[in-house]
């Protein structure tokens, strides 16, 4: 169960996963064979997932990978979001 005391230290272990999830999603929209990937982020996953497409967007900005993705109750920042993020 969550520890709302170690919310902060919880947030930087996430950016360690950055780079694993990363490759993990890139390997499956590039060798997986679907024909459709969807995601669905929750909560402070969200972080570390829009992370990790942000940075696979800015290397192939031409490239579409996933079809939807829905993140849920995000722990994103809503203005980070709309100006950063979601272009």
């Amino acid at each position: 169960m969550g520890n709302v005391f170690k919310y902060k230290k919880d947030g930087r272990q996430n950016a360690f996963s950055a780079r694993n999830l990363k490759y993990f999603l890139e390997t499956l929209a590039t060798q997986g064979g679907f024909d459709q990937i969807h995601i669905v982020a929750h909560s402070m996953g969200n972080q570390v997932l829009t992370q990790c497409l942000m940075s696979m967007a800015g290397e192939k900005p031409e490239t579409r990978l996933f079809g939807q993705i829905i993140l849920a109750a995000p722990d994103v920042d809503a203005k980070a979001f709309v100006e950063v993020i979601a272009p």
